[in-house]
């Protein structure tokens, strides 16, 4: 994250991508609502994450950690499944009930 020079962090795995939906509220999301709100600095968003088997069945998995504000001295722990925290700030979580990610399987 050192090396990020934008001023959002965004995260997903090699095995996960962003619904049609999302794409097309994601910029706007972050556009209008976000950066204008000083109170909502230190929110982490996590948007919902689809398990697609092979099958193609899709199913509601879990909210995962996906968006933040670049430069606030946000740190990953864990090498694996990292999370993320603050050493001296309380970060907030908001899980995005419209922005998705989808999963797939290995195939």
């Amino acid at each position: 994250m050192e090396l990020a020079t934008g001023d959002w962090i965004f995260i997903i795995d090699a095995d996960e991508l962003l619904t049609e939906k999302t794409k097309k509220l994601l910029f706007p999301f972050i556009n209008n609502e976000l950066s204008k709100k000083e109170d909502t600095k230190y929110h982490i968003y996590y948007f919902k994450n689809i398990n697609k088997a092979i099958n193609n069945n899709a199913e509601f998995g879990y909210y995962k950690r996906t968006l933040f504000r670049n430069n606030l001295g946000i740190k990953f722990f864990r090498p694996i499944h990292e999370e993320i925290y603050h050493p001296e700030k309380e970060l907030v979580i908001v899980n995005c009930n419209n922005l998705e990610l989808i999963h797939r399987d290995h195939e």
